[in-house]
């Protein structure tokens, strides 16, 4: 799985089966950042990675380094 905060942030949308409008909504961002993150047009600002960690705790260290650690309540997705 590449390693960049984009491709993982894509990989948890679609874990969760939301649109990119449905995630912006959730974490209180817009659309279009959420598609200009996933696609590498802009780097990540600090707040939409505080946002996440606010909304989606469990998933947001795995979204900063690719790893998760069950044993303190992490979750990382795993593609198929």
């Amino acid at each position: 799985m590449p390693t960049d905060y984009g491709y993982r942030l894509k990989a948890l949308r679609e874990k969760l089966k939301i649109s990119p409008d449905e995630f912006a909504n959730m974490v209180g961002i817009s659309p279009d950042l959420v598609m200009e993150i996933e696609q590498k047009a802009r780097p990540v600002p600090v707040e939409l990675k505080s946002r996440v960690a606010f909304t989606l705790p469990e998933y947001s260290v795995w979204l900063v380094t690719g790893v998760a650690d069950p044993r303190f309540g992490q979750i990382g997705v795993v593609e198929s």
